[in-house]
This record gives C-alpha cells, structure tokens and sequence, in this order.
C-alpha cells in the first residue's frame, strides 16, 4: 500500500493490516514444483559432502606437504649425523688399526701382547665395517645408492667369495664348504660390490655368532628357471635369528645391521631374503634370473 509493506489477517471481527516502514521488509513470492521441494533436502546433502570433501582433500594436501617437507629435515638432519659421524671415526680408527698392526708384527714384543694386539687390530675392523654398513643402509634406504649391474656367473662369483673368506676371514676351528651343483647355473644382473658384501655378512654372522666347531655352507641353486638363490648355512645364533623380530628389537647390534643390510640389498635388487632360524642357521638371497 504506496510502497509501505503489509501484513494481512482475518480476524472474527474484520480485516487487520499491519504496515511496517518502508524498506524494513523483503517480500518475494516463489513457485516451486512439489517434485523438486521433495528433493530439496537430498541436494542440501550432496552439497554438503561436495564441500567437506573438499575441505578435507585440501587438509590432506596441506598436512601432506607439510608432513613430507618436516620428513625431508629429519631425514637430512639423519644423513648428516651420520656422515659426520662416520667422518669422525674413521681418523682415529685408522690410526688405532695402524698402531695395532705394527705392535702385532714387532719382533721384541712379548707374545701375549701381541696377541692383544691382535684382537684390537680385528675389534677395530669390526668397528670399522661396522660404520661402513650404516653408511650403506642409510643410502639404500634413501635410494642414494646407484647399483651398478653388471653380468654375473654364481659359481666363478662365490668361489672368489670363498676364497677370499678362507684367507682372511674365517676363524680358527671353522669347516667351510662351497656347495655348487654340477649343471652351470643361469646368469644374472646384480651389483657385485653389494651382492658380495651381503654374501660376506652372513658368512661373518656365522663366524662371530657361533662356537667353533659349526660347519659353515656356501651355495646355490637355480629355482623354476625364473630366480637364483644364493644360501649361506651353518650353526644356531646366538640370539633370535627372526629377521623381523631381531631387526625391530636389536637393530643396532652388529648382527642386526648386518641381517638388515642383507634384507635391503636383495630388495635392491628386486629379490628377497628368507631367514630360517632352525638348525642350522640358514639364510637365502632370492635373485631373479636375467633373460
């Protein structure tokens, strides 16, 4: 009524319009189907899960950035540790090495102290094989660690492997045997630096970690034509051989880093390694073969 807005109602005795300032009210009639009314409710609903949806992709976007570039400072801060701490030992290490090699060949040294000599000159290469497999775990976890592949015989590769552990680093009191079977196995693709260094792990694991006396075997066998399996057999551990539990629980000791090492290089090269902990200790590198 002249621009003012109204509100009707019937009453018993009449008509009432009341009107309210001008501009205080917006009043608009709206024509709906019922079909669509009815529907109204399930569109509300896909609306909003459309937005949450879309409130938590961009979460997981932002924490996912977030979470990844925290990952990469710890990761760095780790490499770094590591490295100048494997920097760091090295020095004192090859002097304390030297110094013992020179005490354990003096003439005019007494014997029981060139037999301790001895034994600092091999703790101390414990030590430093120790640090060097850290080195390589670490790198073989980040990836940092380019394998350079090259074709490989299994029975020319473990008989140097052999060879090698016979003259320096086999105990006193140990049988060692290369078990290879008569027909020539297939070749494979691997990285020889990494496939021997897990091959003299286990065979350092059942040295350090059994009685003399145990029997230590060098294998391998050609399965199904599609993998070749490199075994390393003899004795019991000392500790639980379980590669899972082992490496979760103790995964600093020396065994432990070794078994892991092991693990990881034959991922590395798209194989596997199978620990079986009955007696004796066995453990198998699992290589596919090339074509």
């Amino acid at each position: 009524m002249n621009d003012y807005p109204v509100q009707c109602r019937v009453r018993s005795d009449g008509l009432l319009v009341a009107g309210s300032p001008k501009g205080s009210i917006w009043k608009h009639d709206i024509v709906v189907d019922t079909q669509v009314l009815l529907q109204t409710p399930l569109w509300f609903l896909v609306f909003f899960l459309l937005a949450l949806g879309s409130v938590l992709a961009l979460s997981r976007m932002v924490l996912g950035h977030w979470f990844r570039k925290s990952q990469l400072i710890r990761d760095t801060a780790r490499s770094n540790w590591i490295n100048g701490v494997s920097h760091d030992i090295r020095t004192p290490l090859s002097v304390v090495m030297g110094y013992a090699a020179q005490l354990e060949d003096a003439p005019g040294l007494p014997p029981d102290y060139r037999k301790q000599a001895s034994a600092i000159r091999v703790q101390s290469q414990v030590i430093r094989d120790l640090v060097n497999d850290l080195n390589l775990t670490m790198r073989l976890d980040y990836e940092m660690q380019a394998l350079r592949k090259e074709p490989i015989r299994p029975e020319a590769f473990l008989r140097e492997i052999g060879a090698s552990f016979l003259n320096g680093g086999m105990g006193a009191g140990f049988d060692f045997e290369i078990d290879l079977p008569e027909t020539p196995l297939p070749e494979i693709i691997a990285d020889p630096f990494l496939l021997r260094r897990a091959v003299n792990n286990l065979l350092s694991n059942c040295v350090q970690h059994n009685t003399p006396g145990c029997s230590i075997h060098l294998g391998a066998s050609a399965e199904g034509g599609r993998q070749l399996v490199i075994w390393v057999e003899g004795g019991t551990m000392q500790k639980s051989a379980s590669p899972a539990r082992t490496l979760e629980e103790d995964g600093g000791a020396s065994h432990g880093t070794g078994l892991r090492l092991v693990t990881q290089i034959a991922a590395a090269h798209k194989g596997k390694a199978v620990f079986r902990s009955k007696v004796p200790f066995r453990c198998e590198l699992w290589l596919p073969i090339s074509s």
